[in-house]
């Protein structure tokens, strides 16, 4: 791109710089008019007109641009979507600086726009936001042999290896599961019911949290899994098991009360009551995130039940999706006393088919802790971000024509053809919706589960993604084009049909 009509560079890039730091140092120089760069820019894409503006200033050819930012890495690392979620990447409002290195030298490293990196490995010193900039400390031996560790790993996903993509997928899936805990053993608090997620809040959600010393105390809980891949799909599957265990109150005896007076049973008015006050909470946390009936997935975990109840916990799902449906409809002051719930979902309105549903439809008795589960569902919702569900299921429904995938670089089925099995995988993991209810409800669910089980984490975020840009309507030779012709899942594409 360097011609003879170009300037020479004039500010040699620091090595591992981001596109970001290198425009504020050109800029302190004042050799040339300022580079200004888009609001909020997170280093993670490369417009073409930013590209222009920075090779006309410095001189720089877009090879070298396009290194100092996120163009091309796996989306294990970067996340998916335009909001890049579900990665490594920070989320675009928390910039990390260091202490030290960034005002003598004004260098910004790009890897400290993930997670990963929560100390500089120049000076050893942990970082600090961009918004409160105040010092830190060193970090000690064992933290930075972690840091090194999944330092290694990056470079290595960088360089092609599909063995560090698929572990450093595993590790971003464990410290969403697991919580951080202080030094003395005491879990870091979670945000307020119905308040609004933040940046900089203490639990991952479709973004790393945003303080470099929680993410350093968050990324301790790693040790068991930092050797290989095997060991982190291991330590994972033991903290889903232990989510999935009962708490261990429930085993505890009870403490001896020999006066304790028997417990009356709840009375009518008192059910009312805490009706009402379920009610009040949802239509608050609907005003106050915009939470809709249309953002309830039928099944919110697909595969985070154990193997032996897999139908019986995604019908348990469904039937909970259904009951807060019908809760937000009620909220919100819309009916809510006919079929309409249940044809969302794609689910036969059969009478009595669930207790919790039934007594929700019927205003019959909730518990305490079935209000505060489903109001804890609600509130995950919000959390992770709002996603229109019935659009996803709508979509998928209506329009048949999928991307045409290679099934030679797909799991493959002794029975069902990529063509085939990629719908029902959507159908499941993208628009979470119960397997008979989808578009091809002659595949299994235990078919389902295979080709998700051995389907590389690169690709399946590739799936997603594509599967984005087919419920936005654009144009799939776009998304081949955006994701290169090294992409291993899309090759070509068409359009949809109208």
């Amino acid at each position: 791109m360097t011609g003879p009509g170009h300037p020479p560079s004039a500010l040699a890039p620091i090595p591992g710089e981001s596109l970001t730091g290198y425009v504020l140092r050109f800029n302190a120089t004042s050799m040339a008019p300022p580079l200004a760069l888009p609001p909020r820019y997170a280093d993670t894409d490369l417009p073409p007109g930013l590209t222009d503006a920075v090779h006309r200033s410095t001189g720089l050819d877009s090879r070298h641009i396009g290194r100092m930012t996120m163009t091309g890495w796996p989306l294990a690392l970067r996340g998916r979507g335009i909001q890049h979620r579900h990665g490594w990447v920070l989320h675009r409002r928390d910039v990390w600086l260091c202490p030290t290195c960034t005002p003598l030298t004004g260098f910004r490293a790009l890897r400290w726009r993930l997670a990963l990196a929560p100390v500089c490995l120049r000076c050893h010193t942990l970082l600090t936001h961009e918004r409160t900039f105040t010092p830190t400390r060193s970090a000690t031996i064992e933290e930075l042999a972690r840091l090194r560790r999944l330092d290694e790993l990056t470079t290595r996903a960088l360089q092609g290896s599909k063995t560090s993509r698929s572990h450093l997928s595993v590790l971003r899936r464990i410290c969403t599961a697991s919580d951080a805990h202080e030094p003395d053993g005491d879990v870091l608090p979670r945000p307020a019911l119905g308040g609004a997620p933040t940046p900089a809040g203490n639990q991952w959600g479709t973004h790393p949290p945003g303080e470099p010393s929680t993410v350093l105390k968050q990324l301790a809980t790693l040790d068991p899994a930092l050797l290989n891949e095997s060991r982190a799909r291991a330590h994972w599957q033991q903290l889903q098991h232990e989510v999935s265990l009962p708490s261990s109150s429930a085993f505890a005896p009870a403490p001896f009360q020999p006066e304790s007076p028997p417990t009356s049973p709840a009375t009518p008015a008192m059910a009312r009551a805490r009706r009402r006050a379920l009610l009040r909470q949802l239509t608050d946390l609907c005003a106050a995130t915009g939470l809709r009936p249309q953002h309830i997935p039928t099944v919110a975990a697909p595969w985070r039940a154990p193997r032996w109840s897999r139908i019986r916990v995604l019908e348990d799902q469904a039937f909970e999706a259904l009951a807060l449906h019908t809760l937000l409809l009620e909220a919100l002051g819309e009916d809510a006393t006919g079929s309409a719930v249940f044809v969302a979902h794609g689910i036969p309105a059969v009478v009595n088919q669930h207790d919790l549903l039934t007594r929700v439809r019927t205003r019959g008795n909730l518990s305490p802790g079935e209000c505060d589960r489903l109001l804890a569902r609600a509130q995950a919702l919000v959390d992770d971000g709002l996603v229109d569900y019935a659009y996803r299921r709508g979509t998928l429904l209506a329009v048949p024509s999928l991307p045409r995938i290679p099934a030679i670089h797909l799991p493959r089925h002794p029975f069902w053809p990529a063509r085939t099995l990629v719908p029902a995988w959507a159908w499941v993991a993208y628009a979470r919706g119960l397997p008979d209810s989808g578009p091809v409800p002659d595949v299994s669910l235990e078919a389902v589960d295979r080709f998700h089980a051995d389907l590389d984490p690169e690709a399946r975020l590739r799936l997603l993604e594509a599967f984005d840009t087919h419920v936005r309507g654009e144009d799939w030779a776009a998304v081949a084009s955006a994701a290169g012709s090294s992409s291993p899942t899309i090759a070509s594409a068409h359009q949809r049909s109208a």
